[in-house]
């Protein structure tokens, strides 16, 4: 009895343990677990070590109840089970196929190799309440592309990408409206990160011959998205800075690794982080690697740039909780480029004399087509002052 006491004793203090503070402040850079679904996973099974252990504590004979229960009920159990687990199993796949029918998401992202996914080409759809996608020959979001014209170029990810807004109310469709007699060309692609965007440039800018190129940062999961091999339920690149250059930790990505098979299923990729990260093996930057690879790539994405003769114009972009009290990967790039002596639009400061913040976001990380507008603006005004300084 009184070791059965103490396994329920060793099960509270186990769970104490597993508290998501204490194990924040054990494991993390941040001393946080910055995964929700991850933090509520430990919250439950912390509850349930609690429950288990006040009932062996209370109860040392539980134990031998179940145990007797297990021996005279066995066929019962047996079929209890083998029912679960065959309802799961078909519940999880007429759920994975109801919700891939739902959105159809093999309409916005192709697999490749090299930059993980990208836009496909030539289609359009309608999505977010009937709101229209538009992608052209080369995956940009937009019209056919005029070869005639001269182009400004965005990229970046879904900020970039107009996430829940019809074309025309994009970052770019605003500045096209501002500058009718240049092309502006939306290269922005769901779910990348700034290492995926220098790759983005790399394979387009020379084709494109831009005047200028301009680079959406988004400080909500930027910094998040560039340190890990995986994002946005896919395998992505993955770099590593070795006296100054950037190393690819992958030459290729294969299509059936284990985070792209995962993010097939929206039951496989809803499991806590944590343990998708220990099945899939996948790679996380620490926090030094994180601060040198961000300054590498900016450094690298300035010299394609001027490479290809354009002009870099950086934006910083807040999600919503920004307003609220600065958050940490905001003051991250913030910072960044302020010590790489980095000229940038702050779109925060920009926004700060709107008093109803909510009206230019559709969510906690995008814009609205108000909130698009007024960051098209503030591209202008930036414009406008460096071309009258010239």
């Amino acid at each position: 009895m009184l070791r059965i006491k103490r396994i329920g004793i060793s099960l509270i203090v186990i769970a104490f343990f597993l508290n998501p503070l204490f194990l924040g402040i054990l494991l993390s850079e941040d001393g946080s677990i910055d995964h929700e679904k991850t933090k509520n996973f430990v919250i439950i099974f912390e509850i349930f070590l609690i429950i288990l252990g006040t009932i062996l504590f209370k109860n040392p004979t539980f134990l031998k109840k179940v145990k007797y229960f297990c021996k005279t009920k066995r066929v019962e159990i047996f079929l209890l089970i083998f029912s679960i687990v065959i309802s799961t199993i078909l519940g999880v796949i007429i759920f994975d196929i109801t919700i891939y029918h739902q959105t159809n998401a093999s309409r916005w992202h192709e697999f490749d190799s090299n930059l993980g996914w990208r836009n496909p080409i030539n289609t359009s759809f309608r999505a977010w309440d009937n709101k229209k996608v538009s992608l052209n020959a080369l995956g940009f979001r937009g019209e056919k592309i005029n070869p005639d014209k001269s182009n400004f170029i965005l990229y970046g990810d879904s900020v970039t990408f107009g996430f829940g807004v019809n074309d025309n109310e994009t970052i770019a469709a605003y500045l096209q409206e501002y500058y009718p007699s240049v092309q502006v060309l939306n290269a922005g692609v769901i779910g990348y990160g700034l290492d995926q965007s220098w790759l983005n440039m790399k394979h387009s800018l020379n084709k494109l011959d831009p005047e200028i190129v301009i680079l959406v940062i988004y400080g909500g999961n930027d910094l998040e998205d560039t340190k890990k091999d995986y994002s946005n339920k896919r395998s992505k690149p993955l770099f590593s800075v070795k006296d100054g250059k950037l190393i690819k930790e992958k030459a290729s990505l294969s299509k059936n690794s284990c985070m792209n098979l995962m993010g097939k299923s929206y039951v496989m990729t809803s499991l806590p982080y944590l343990l998708i990260n220990t099945v899939c093996n996948n790679k996380r930057l620490g926090k030094d690697a994180s601060k040198e690879l961000i300054k590498t790539l900016l450094e690298s994405i300035k010299k394609e740039v001027e490479a290809n003769d354009a002009k870099l114009v950086i934006v910083l972009t807040p999600s919503i909780y920004d307003f609220e009290k600065e958050t940490p990967d905001f003051s991250f790039f913030k910072s960044i480029l302020r010590e790489e002596d980095i000229s940038y639009i702050d779109i925060k400061h920009g926004f700060s004399d709107f008093d109803s913040i909510d009206n230019l976001f559709i969510d906690l990380h995008h814009f609205s087509p108000e909130g698009n507008f007024l960051v098209a603006n503030e591209i202008r005004n930036h414009l406008n002052v460096a071309s009258s300084s010239d």
